[in-house]
Order: C-alpha cells, then sequence, then structure tokens
C-alpha cells in the first residue's frame, strides 16, 4: 500500500497493546472471550481502512493483545493517526460487551513506531 500512495518514507508500521485484567474475564470461557475481544478490535481498526494483525499474550494475571498495523490506509492512502480518546473507549466498549456487559477496563497502549524508513530489518 506503501509503494502505491507514494508514502514510503517516515512511520511505515504502529503498535498498539490492549491489556486485560484475567479477573474481568470469566472463567469458564476465557479464551473464547479474549479471542472475540481481539478479533473485534481488529476489525475496529480495519474498518477504519488499515490493515492489521494481532497476537495474544498470555501473562500471569493479565492478557495483552498486541496489534501492528500498516500506517498507511488500503482505502485512500490516509495515515493512521491515533485518536487515544476514541480508540480507549471503542477498546472498554468492545471489552464490556464481549464479557456480558459488565464494565471492565482495558488498558490500551501504544508501544512505539514499529518500523520507520531508517531503520534497518532483519529477515
Amino acid at each position: 500500500m506503501q509503494d502505491i500512495y507514494g508514502k514510503t518514507s517516515g512511520i511505515r508500521l504502529r503498535g498498539l497493546i490492549l491489556r486485560i485484567d484475567k479477573n474481568e474475564l470469566s472463567a469458564e470461557s476465557i479464551y473464547d472471550q479474549i479471542e472475540e475481544i481481539a478479533y473485534q478490535y481488529c476489525w475496529y481498526i480495519g474498518n477504519k481502512g488499515f490493515q492489521v494483525l494481532y497476537r495474544i499474550f498470555e501473562e500471569t494475571s493479565m492478557f495483552e493483545i498486541w496489534y501492528i498495523i500498516n500506517s498507511t490506509s488500503y482505502q485512500n492512502g490516509y495515515k493512521f493517526a491515533y485518536d487515544m480518546y476514541e480508540a480507549t473507549i471503542k477498546a472498554v466498549e468492545i471489552v464490556s460487551c464481549v464479557v456480558s456487559n459488565k464494565r471492565v477496563n482495558p488498558q490500551l497502549i501504544i508501544p512505539c513506531r514499529l518500523w520507520q524508513d531508517n531503520m534497518v530489518v532483519y529477515r
């Protein structure tokens, strides 16, 4: 996408982490719930026109869902921009809906620029 739209400089990939405490999920369906949350938030970002991948990590007391986002839209070539307020509200909405309308407070983190045009990428 970046080559097609001429957006080959600057930040190429963005990262986003969604953290959810295990105690806020139902024990009997915890893995189904975390998978549904990961998918729904991925769909939310993808629906804005950005390619996105996710990976779920299980820690002792929480889950972390890492998202990698292509910073150039496949729909119009616009660059991805964070609106933390909107993104956090959407995360709370998705997580609360998946866990049966129970109010849950996930933590949304923007870790870093994952790939910039001056970075070395090893294959």
